[in-house]
């Protein structure tokens, strides 16, 4: 059996992005069909390599960084009252795409420190959602399409059932409080 299907390790993996103040109501194993994360950065002078630089540089100088999946990968999901978090289960390869912004569509993150770009965008906020479809599959799974006002975009699918055994018990009843949470 895998090692995904480990709440220990869901509960690591998710914990790293949990915003501060906020309680997880429900997390799953999950299946990542594509993602978008999309972020807009200030006073930054470079992308090097993976790495945004802080620099005191022009605040109107915006990068629109874009970090894209698009094939299947293994995904941990958990759900607050404010915020959808999700994390990899293994550390997966990104299209990255980096340019200068052409608009301000939403408030830019200001860079204060160095910031790895693979550790932005794993935190959205619900209220930021634009666009929520869900369809029950045919073999009892959730497929789930998650659009937000910045261009991240989501597509996973929650299983009807995660693991084998009793490797994680409250798997059906969170995957619904999730559907849930994401319908309001």
């Amino acid at each position: 059996m895998s090692d995904f299907f480990n709440e220990n390790l869901m509960n690591e993996k998710l914990n790293e992005y949990l915003p501060a103040g906020e309680t997880f109501i429900a997390k799953v194993k999950a299946i990542g069909n594509s993602m978008e994360v999309r972020q807009l950065f200030s006073y930054v002078t470079s992308v090097d390599g993976e790495v945004l630089t802080r620099s005191e540089a022009d605040p109107d100088f915006i990068y629109d960084i874009q970090r894209c999946k698009y094939a299947t990968h293994d995904i941990y999901i958990g759900i607050t009252e404010n915020y959808l978090v999700f994390n990899e289960c293994e550390l997966y390869k990104h299209a990255f795409f980096a340019d200068q912004a052409k608009t301000k569509e939403f408030e830019p993150m200001e860079v204060t420190e160095d910031i790895n770009i693979r550790d932005f965008g794993h935190a959205q906020l619900l209220k930021n959602i634009t666009d929520v479809k869900v369809k029950k599959g045919l073999m009892g799974d959730y497929k789930c399409t998650i659009k937000f006002n910045n261009g991240s975009c989501f597509k996973f699918s929650i299983p009807k059932k995660a693991g084998i055994g009793n490797s994680m018990p409250n798997h059906s009843e969170y995957r619904e409080k999730i559907v849930e949470r994401l319908a309001k």
